[in-house]
């Protein structure tokens, strides 16, 4: 799999994406979800990591979900899951 740069080519379906986050902290990347056009991250899924992370970034409230589609510099998709068999 290969690292896609977002804005030259967002993902073309929702789900979840492997994201690497504003190369200003440090290349941090994370598991986000792709819906309507923007990268979302559910406050319950990760609360106190989103609070560090996001809220100390953007000085944002955190609400239902937060809109990461800013902070998003490359993505690709999350591998398949372990099935027991090694290749």
């Amino acid at each position: 799999m290969k690292w896609t740069l977002f804005k030259e080519n967002p993902p073309k379906e929702n789900g979840w994406y492997y994201c690497t986050v504003s190369k200003d902290i440090g290349g941090y990347a994370r598991e986000l979800f792709y819906k309507n056009g923007r990268f979302i991250d559910n406050i319950r899924l990760n609360m106190f990591d989103l609070y560090d992370v996001y809220g100390k970034l953007t000085g944002k409230k955190i609400e239902e979900d937060c809109d990461w589609t800013d902070l998003v510099v490359a993505w690709m998709p999350l591998p398949d899951p372990y099935t027991g068999e090694t290749e």
